[in-house]
C-alpha cells in the first residue's frame, strides 16, 4: 500500500465518520431551530409534510410520481401524506391537460400561505443562526454545502 493514500484514507474515514454523526444532529437543530424562532405554533407540520408542500411550492404542480421520486419515498407513502395535506386544505388535485388519467397536485391558497409562513421563519432563524459565523466561512460552508449537494443529486434514486 502507497504509504501516502494511509493518512490520505485515514483523514477520509474520520471526516466521514464525523459527518454521518452530525448530519442527524443538525437536521434536529434546524427543526429546532423553527420552534424557537416562530412567533406562533397554529400549524405543526411533519418535516415530511413540509417538504411536499415546499417541493410544490418550487415546481407549480407535479403528478404523485414526480413528487415521489423527487423526495425518494415510495409511491404509497407519498399518497398517505397527500391525502392528509389535501384533507387540511394544502393542496389540490386537478387532471393533467395533456393527460386526463393523470393527476397533478398543487398548493391551493392556504397552501402557499403556509410555505410562504414557513419559509420566512427558516429563512430568519438560518439568517440569526449564520449571523454567528463570519462571513468567510459562512461562504465556505455554503460552498461545501452546495458541492456535497451536487454530488448526492447525482446518485442514482432508491428503487
Amino acid at each position: 500500500m502507497d504509504p501516502m493514500k494511509a493518512p490520505a484514507q485515514d483523514e477520509l474515514l474520520e471526516s466521514s465518520s464525523r459527518m454521518l454523526a452530525l448530519i442527524p444532529e443538525l437536521l434536529k437543530g434546524l427543526y429546532r431551530l423553527r420552534h424557537l424562532h416562530s412567533k406562533d405554533h397554529e400549524c405543526d407540520l411533519t418535516f415530511n409534510q413540509l417538504s411536499i408542500l415546499f417541493q410544490l411550492r418550487l415546481a407549480k404542480s407535479l403528478t404523485m410520481g414526480e413528487l415521489s421520486k423527487n423526495l425518494d419515498i415510495e409511491l404509497s407513502n407519498a399518497t398517505q401524506m397527500v391525502d392528509r395535506l389535501h384533507k387540511l386544505d394544502y393542496l389540490k388535485r386537478t387532471p393533467d391537460t395533456r393527460d386526463r388519467r393523470v393527476v397533478r397536485i398543487s398548493l391551493t391558497n392556504k397552501g402557499n400561505d403556509i410555505t410562504g409562513h414557513y419559509y420566512e421563519i427558516h429563512l430568519s432563524a438560518m439568517m440569526k443562526t449564520l449571523d454567528q459565523i463570519e462571513p468567510q466561512r459562512r461562504a465556505i460552508l455554503t460552498h461545501c454545502l452546495e458541492t456535497l449537494h451536487g454530488i448526492l443529486n447525482e446518485l442514482p434514486a432508491a428503487n
